[in-house]
């Protein structure tokens, strides 16, 4: 029946069912005019039409959940019509109960459907927040693990360049022992010389002294060659500390560039996250 009017009881709805109110109530009269032969007239009132008050009890059971009552007064005009028209009218209304029912039913249903909307979208934000604060947990490790490693790349520096102060101070000893060993050369060349020319016009007492000499000699060369000895090690040591360090930095540099590397991505992750988390809050 597409002729009848309705009308809001109190102008406005009285609340609305998204704020979690424990009852709701919205009270609607309609007016429906009266069916033919009766005239259709253009202002409908307690004579000329049937009035319908309905009541919708909206209301929270913690067992049942939501539950929705329609409750339907009719007012019939004055004086008293015919049966024909009063199961007219009790058709109509009829009708119209369902048609207030069902829109009842849509409304839970679409705040039903609008309630888990809320939930997904409260508990996406809240494991956003939880992914940000860890990968904020993870940056702060990483920050304390990059100065960590800064300092221990400081201290290595400042082992280097011990070492290569060492480095120099044993090259330039073994330029010393180097020269050294060619002045002691000649010395022995020249002591040769002269004890070959001694040798030939010596008495007893030259020979005598001639072997003391040869002795002394034979001690300084051991000591050469012990010498020599040492300045080979030295040499293997400082060729091994050399291979050492550059070792040592190009270790450090590789994991200063890895560690730089993980917190740059990790830092783009979490401002991804802020991002998507300031779009939910929104």
């Amino acid at each position: 029946m597409d002729s009848y009017r309705t009308y809001l009881a109190t102008g406005q709805l009285s609340g609305s069912w998204l704020e979690d109110q424990e009852e709701d109530v919205y009270e609607v009269e309609s007016r429906v005019p009266l069916p033919y032969p009766y005239p259709l007239c253009e202002h409908l009132d307690d004579s000329n039409s049937v009035i319908i008050n309905t009541s919708v009890f909206h209301f929270t059971h913690r067992r049942n959940g939501h539950i929705v009552k329609l409750i339907s007064k009719i007012s019939l005009p004055t004086p008293p019509y015919s049966l024909e028209h009063a199961k007219v009218t009790q058709t109509e209304l009829m009708r119209e109960s369902f048609r207030q029912k069902q829109e009842a039913t849509e409304s839970l249903h679409c705040l039903e459907e609008l309630r888990e909307r809320l939930q997904e979208e409260s508990r996406a934000r809240e494991q956003l927040a939880e992914e940000l604060n860890k990968a904020e947990s993870v940056i702060d490790g990483y920050s304390d693990e990059k100065t960590l490693f800064e300092r221990q790349i400081q201290e290595k520096t400042d082992i280097i360049e011990h070492l290569e102060q060492e480095v120099l101070c044993m090259n330039n000893r073994l330029q010393e022992l180097e020269s050294d060993q060619r002045r002691v050369e000649e010395e022995r060349q020249l002591l040769c010389r002269q004890r070959e020319a001694m040798r030939a016009e010596a008495g007893p007492v030259e020979q005598q002294f001639l072997q003391e000499t040869e002795k002394l000699m034979k001690e300084k060369l051991e000591v050469q060659c012990q010498a020599e000895k040492v300045r080979g090690d030295l040499q293997k040591q400082v060729k091994a500390l050399e291979i050492d360090v550059e070792e040592q930095v190009s270790r450090f540099i590789e994991l200063e560039q890895e560690k730089n590397a993980e917190l740059t991505d990790l830092r783009q992750q979490s401002q991804a996250l802020e991002k998507q988390l300031e779009k939910m809050r929104k």
